[in-house]
Formats: C-alpha cells, sequence, structure tokens
C-alpha cells in the first residue's frame, strides 16, 4: 500500500503535533497558517488516520501578544502510530 501524498501544509501540520504544538491555536501561532487551513488539514490527517482530534470541552488560557486570553479551548491533534511511521518515513527519504 503507498502511502498518501500529503501537500506542504500537511507535513508541517503533522511535524508541529509531533513537536508538541498540538491544537489549531498553537499550530496557527507557530506557522503562517490560517485556522480553517489548519482545521481541514486536521480532517482530512484524521481521515486518513495520521491524527486523532479532538474537542476538549471548557476554555483554555493563554497568552497572546503579551495580552492573557481565556477562549473555548480549539480541537486538538494526536498523532497516531501511522502519523508517527509518516514522519519517520519522510526524515529518512531526505
Amino acid at each position: 500500500m503507498t502511502k498518501p501524498e500529503l501537500r506542504d501544509k500537511e507535513q508541517i501540520i503533522l511535524q508541529q503535533v509531533d513537536s508538541g504544538n498540538d491544537d489549531v491555536q498553537k499550530v496557527t501561532s507557530e506557522t503562517t497558517l490560517e485556522n480553517h487551513h489548519v482545521t481541514y488539514a486536521f480532517q482530512k490527517l484524521e481521515e486518513i488516520g495520521y491524527v486523532e482530534v479532538s474537542k476538549p470541552d471548557g476554555t483554555v488560557e493563554r497568552v497572546i501578544n503579551g495580552q492573557k486570553r481565556v477562549f473555548q479551548h480549539p480541537k486538538q491533534a494526536e498523532l497516531t502510530q501511522k502519523g508517527e511511521q509518516y514522519l519517520e518515513d519522510t526524515d529518512r527519504e531526505d
């Protein structure tokens, strides 16, 4: 079985999730990607089995541009074993 072709955006997001930036807000703050791009990529990556996406209840408190903000918890992704394997294989190819 061949692995699905991922766009650069999806590869960046997988790498971000792997490095601990595991929710939409963290990914957008660390990259130039917009919320809707990250949300769409989370959905696509979940469909092919590379991440598991959840929407935790409650709020989250973060400091953004020096100001404390409280907002609904954003969608969160966790790498699956298949996603980890994809990153390992991609690293070897590079």
